[in-house]
């Protein structure tokens, strides 16, 4: 799999990492790690438990400074100037504390004053963060008593107050409903659209797969892949030189199973052309078709004329797990 990276200048990337490695005594937590995101990319960090996700995370937010190999963060040196490192980056933590007695206005003032804006721009940017996260009707309420869904998004309006190029988050969905998932999923891509690099940590594959662009794999502190998702897709389903990655599709039938119906529909499938591969089970059918030469319709006339009854056909989005369970082994460290 595609490791990117560290061939190019650091201000090239929104995060350049290069030969990083953390030990904690005799565990290394990472080894010679090095990767690069680029610029406005909305980057999936996903790995098992132990990974090194939130070791990496802590260095990239200037929260450790005892590795060995150099980070760059928006072109500055995490290690030479976390300083000015601290002024383009803007970091949600899991379980980032909320203090008793604050409401969310006074909440993001006192993170305002300790992010070291200047008296007369706290108050634009504590309200430009509240309206760009929705916390409008809740400013005058308590910090404390806001829900689950709630605190996340005003925990990314405190990461925000500075303006910062990049945004790290670790496991932000951890916990939410549904609801509130989808509203910090449209935040996090109206970031990226007003140019905001993102790199954010969660085991919720199949969502992070719906607006992330890029992804980085960590397993036993290394990188397993690191690239586009649309580049580690074509070469995890051996894409042909120059193709976009193959589409998927999920086709229902109506049967029985253990009956022959699944062994006609793929027998039928087989004999469309441009159909790369067939795989059944029980009444489900998946196809793999060429990026953009098989017209989908066609396929499902052909089983239909066929014999073979179609209750639904699903395009497959692309799916993280899947993807992940093809980069790694399942190592522990």
């Amino acid at each position: 799999m595609s490791a990117a990276l560290d061939t190019r200048q650091a201000n090239d990337g929104a995060i350049v990492v290069r030969g990083v490695t953390r030990s904690f005594g005799a565990f290394r937590a990472l080894s010679n790690v090095s990767l690069q995101i680029p610029r406005g990319a909305l980057c999936a960090l996903i790995g098992p438990n132990g990974a090194g996700k939130t070791t990496l995370l802590s260095i990239l937010a200037t929260l450790d400074e005892e590795f060995d190999g150099d980070v760059f963060v928006d072109g500055v040196d995490v290690r030479a100037q976390p300083g000015l490192a601290r002024r383009r980056i803007g970091f949600v933590p899991d379980h980032a504390p909320i203090y008793e007695g604050l409401d969310v206005r006074d909440f993001l003032t006192f993170f305002a004053h300790a992010a070291g804006l200047p008296p007369g721009a706290r108050k634009k940017a504590v309200d430009d963060a509240i309206a760009f996260c929705g916390l409008e009707s809740l400013a005058e309420r308590s910090a404390s008593k806001l829900s689950k869904g709630l605190t996340q998004r005003l925990c990314v309006a405190r990461a925000l107050l500075h303006r910062p190029s990049v945004l790290l988050l670790d496991e932000p969905a951890s916990g939410l409903d549904p609801r509130a998932r989808i509203d910090l999923k449209e935040l996090l891509k109206r970031l990226a659209r007003q140019g905001c690099s993102v790199l954010v940590s969660s085991h919720i594959l199949t969502e992070l797969g719906d607006f992330c662009d890029h992804v980085v794999v960590l397993e036993k502190g290394s990188v397993k892949a690191a690239d586009r998702i649309d580049a580690l897709f074509a070469e995890a389903l051996h894409a042909r030189p120059g193709e976009a990655s193959p589409r998927h599709l999920t086709i229902e039938i109506r049967g029985e199973k253990g009956t022959d119906a699944l062994e006609k529909a793929k027998a039928i499938a087989l004999t469309v052309p441009g159909v790369r591969d067939v795989v059944g089970d029980g009444v489900l059918l998946q196809v793999v078709l060429p990026s953009t030469s098989l017209d989908s319709a066609r396929l499902v006339r052909a089983l239909v004329e066929g014999g073979v009854d179609v209750c639904s056909v699903v395009p497959e989005k692309k799916n993280l797990e899947a993807l992940f369970l093809t980069v790694t082994k399942g190592e522990i460290a």
